[in-house]
């Protein structure tokens, strides 16, 4: 479909099956290849909206610095467009974040959140200070010559060796994104976005939060402590995976996504906008 026009710029979006709708929103360095094996899963009975986020694959960058709260307004306007006044919501990471902070402002639009490998609070300490000097090296190196560096703490060495093709190919938007939009981009993930997890409690909607087993960036025990905070949520670990779980792993993910869909009430299954 073409390219939605949002307050934050042109998003794109690839848009498979028929159905209720589902939108799904990548980890900052990917674009929607990442949620390939989620989106296929679903379009099967589901329609099927996956975002590239700004600067990254198919979507420019903005031409400033952006807040996660207008990140979130954007995938609302995206939604309007596509004629989805509410969806279930599949977020990686980044993704996550947005969802989460769309669900906080927004509840209505909200019929379900999958939350993969999704920190709920700002970095501090020693992780934003490797996140700093990530951002220096991204702006220093650019993206194709980091993106190994970074691939290579997102997705477990275990995957990276058994299939080294789709490591390859997961990378393809890092690889070719331009420099000065792509860090612009990155450094408005990583640092402009409020703590999430004071709000958490506030979320109504189903929500299946997942969290890989050797993330290093999202320690299992700090995904469980904030999962507990959002009420009624399922948490679930996925063995093996890292920061990227989705990807590496994608038939237990698809597994329990499925599970986690077909359980939800009937009418949040079916809610549509008219065509």
């Amino acid at each position: 479909m073409p390219d939605v026009i949002t307050s934050l710029g042109p998003l794109h979006v690839d848009e498979t099956g028929s159905g209720s709708p589902v939108v799904m929103w990548p980890s900052l360095f990917c674009d929607g290849t990442s949620l390939r094996p989620q989106a296929d899963e679903l379009a099967r009975d589901h329609r099927v909206l996956v975002v590239d986020p700004p600067g990254h694959g198919r979507t420019p960058a903005p031409p400033a610095r952006f807040r996660l709260e207008a990140t979130a307004v954007a995938l609302g306007e995206l939604m309007d467009a596509c004629r989805a006044p509410s969806a279930i919501i599949v977020g990686n990471a980044w993704g996550g974040m947005v969802a989460t902070q769309l669900a906080i402002t927004q509840p209505d639009r909200i019929v379900a959140l999958v939350l993969m490998n999704c920190p709920f609070h700002e970095w501090a300490d020693l992780n934003r200070l490797k996140l700093r000097m990530t951002h220096w090296l991204l702006v220093t190196l650019g993206p194709r010559r980091m993106a190994n560096m970074i691939f290579s703490t997102m997705v477990g060495p275990e995957t990276r060796a058994a299939a080294p093709d789709r490591y390859l190919e997961v990378q393809r938007a890092m690889r070719a994104a331009e420099r000065a939009g792509f860090a612009r981009c990155a450094a408005s993930a990583m640092f402009d976005r409020p703590q999430l997890a004071p709000s958490l409690s506030f979320l109504r909607a189903p929500t299946l939060v997942l969290a890989g087993d050797r993330d290093p960036l999202y320690p299992v025990a700090e995904a469980r402590a904030e999962a507990a905070l959002i009420p009624g949520a399922r948490f679930e670990i996925i063995e093996g995976t890292a920061h990227l779980s989705g990807w590496e792993s994608p038939a237990p993910v698809n597994a329990l996504i499925r599970a986690f869909v077909e359980a939800l009430p009937a009418p949040a299954r079916v809610l549509q906008a008219p065509q």
